[in-house]
């Protein structure tokens, strides 16, 4: 596995040996790139949260999704979403942001997001805290703002940007930092079709609280996002129920005039 910290830009002496990089690489010239449904899922709904800017693995025009059956499970997984105070520590906490954002202005920050989520604390039962449901979580427009501010002296200080190694820490903490607003302003949404929840643990350093959401019905945003956009193929030997898809097509986006057919035995090649 490789992340944010292990990953390795172009500019960096160690790109040539990054092994995320080298995958990558090697899939933009195979033929057929095979992955599972986690990456595959994740690569969705990162496109559609970046409108199409960022991709985990290359575009292709044709897919094959064998045991299909259990691609809905990823893709509730995939574009579910959560946010705590460590996603906004993990910010702050740069160094290139603590250069140039006065340390008063991020503390103000920090503490408007914990006085927001103290809102939500769940109860708690005999041992653990309890899930609390949610619709729509109040306050977090403070929040949205002072991040975005941060965003705005990142981008417009010209000191920050003296040397590559300076413009590529910029740009690595705007773009954690304009994820972390679309992630804030989901939570501020009001959508039927999205399940929100707070949830809470005990920690170190006192009270971890986590607000979550995640989409109730997976289908149309994966119609729009797979099924509208490239020729898939759906194998299982349980995707029909008494010979009929309908149970699938529903859960997964299918439209009804997609072609289909149920093998009732496979013939030995």
């Amino acid at each position: 596995t490789c992340d944010s910290l292990t990953a390795h830009d172009k500019k960096s002496s160690y790109f040539e040996l990054c092994f995320a990089n080298k995958a990558k690489e090697r899939a933009k010239v195979a033929d057929i790139v095979l992955v599972n449904h986690t990456l595959f899922a994740l690569d969705l709904s990162i496109k559609k949260s970046t409108d199409g800017m960022v991709q985990l693995i290359p575009e292709r025009k044709i897919v094959v999704m064998d045991e299909a059956h259990n691609f809905e499970k990823m893709a509730v997984l995939a574009f579910s979403d959560e946010v705590s105070l460590v996603s906004l520590l993990h910010l702050v906490n740069k160094s290139i942001v603590k250069k140039a954002v006065n340390s008063g202005d991020i503390a103000r920050t920090v503490d408007a997001l914990r006085s927001v989520l103290l809102k939500y604390i769940p109860p708690k039962g005999e041992e653990y805290y309890e899930q609390m449901k949610l619709e729509k979580v109040e306050g977090l427009g403070r929040v949205v703002g002072d991040v975005k501010n941060i965003l705005y002296i990142l981008e417009n200080d010209g000191g920050l940007k003296a040397d590559e190694g300076s413009k590529s820490k910029v740009k690595e903490a705007i773009k954690e930092g304009e994820n972390f607003v679309s992630r804030l302003n989901k939570f501020m949404e009001e959508d039927s079709n999205i399940l929100k929840w707070s949830e809470a643990r005990e920690g170190r350093d006192g009270i971890l609280i986590k607000l979550k959401l995640v989409p109730l019905d997976i289908s149309a945003l994966v119609k729009s996002e797979l099924f509208d956009k490239h020729t898939v193929v759906c194998t299982s030997a349980t995707l029909s129920v008494v010979n009929k898809f309908s149970f699938f097509k529903g859960q997964i986006g299918l439209s009804d005039d997609c072609f289909r057919e149920v093998a009732s035995h496979i013939s030995e090649v």
